[in-house]
């Protein structure tokens, strides 16, 4: 039984929680969920992880979602499309706002890694010198 004591916690599903010991239970309850960040959310926050289906492990982040003002300092890692591991999902939320060309996902949680599975329907591609993508230096 959690004690009714208000020290807001950030779940990463969004949603401000009283306490810790009520975002644990909702992490029994959807496995997911962790811990985002101390204090309340960013304003905003829900609508980058479409918290429709939080215990889902397919991140779908919604196309505008943009956290205005700085993002924690939390190390809750997440593995972009764009094969970069972002130290939160507050900064994969902005570096999918910096470059929307690019059309970020989140491929998993966690650290990109070697079992990684970049495939071309996981694989976001930024606009990069066709020499380049084939591995061809062009420097005389």
């Amino acid at each position: 039984m959690c004690e009714r004591v208000y020290d807001p916690i950030c779940g990463s599903d969004g949603i401000t929680y009283a306490n810790m010991c009520l975002l644990e239970y909702a992490a029994c309850r959807h496995p997911g969920i962790r811990l985002f960040g101390e204090g309340k959310c960013p304003p905003h926050m829900q609508a980058i992880r479409g918290v429709s289906n939080p215990s889902s492990s397919n991140n779908n982040y919604a196309e505008d979602a943009c956290i205005p003002g700085p993002c924690p300092y939390t190390y809750a890692p997440v593995c972009g499309s764009d094969g970069l591991t972002h130290d939160n999902l507050c900064l994969f939320a902005n570096a999918r706002c910096e470059h929307p060309q690019h059309a970020l996902n989140v491929v998993h949680d966690g650290e990109c890694d070697a079992d990684t599975e970049l495939t071309c329907e996981t694989m976001t591609c930024q606009s990069q010198n066709p020499a380049f993508l084939m591995g061809v230096s062009l420097t005389i």
